[in-house]
């Protein structure tokens, strides 16, 4: 039998994946430019990367007979990024995956299961490549200072 923690936290962890700000930029459409296609092209192999994740993260729950989570909605909060540029979206994708990540260490702290252990720090690697993307993303779009 699962220990409750460790299968709350993998369920709490897949919901919180699923419902991401990353996923919701999945169907919110940024609008890009065409010199923007790459940063574009790399969101939405962070959004498969994470979307896969939480397959796994779901697949252990039901291997362990354990009850599958509910989704819900998105936070409603999010629908102020339906229709924004994608380099407006960079910085906050990059600060909310950052925040992502700072949750999933503290959920990895509390996990005694070898094979949750094993699945979380595998989030929890993702997790830190796609705030190291981000970044590089949006500092990319950040306008040239002006010559003086």
């Amino acid at each position: 039998m699962m220990d409750r923690v460790n299968a709350l936290v993998v369920k709490s962890l897949a919901v919180r994946m699923g419902r991401s700000l990353l996923q919701y930029a999945s169907d919110a459409y940024p609008w890009s430019s065409a010199d923007e296609g790459g940063a574009l092209t790399e969101i939405e192999r962070m959004i498969r990367a994470e979307q896969k994740a939480t397959a796994s993260l779901i697949l252990w729950l039901q291997r362990h007979h354990l009850p599958l989570p509910y989704f819900g909605p998105y936070p409603e909060n999010f629908t102020r990024f339906n229709f924004v540029s994608l380099d407006y979206l960079l910085a906050i994708l990059a600060d909310h995956e950052q925040q992502a990540t700072d949750a999933t260490k503290r959920d990895l702290a509390l996990l005694t299961d070898p094979e949750a252990i094993g699945l979380v720090q595998k989030v929890l690697e993702m997790d830190e490549q796609h705030v190291e993307v981000l970044k590089k993303l949006a500092a990319q779009q950040q306008p040239e200072p002006a010559a003086k």
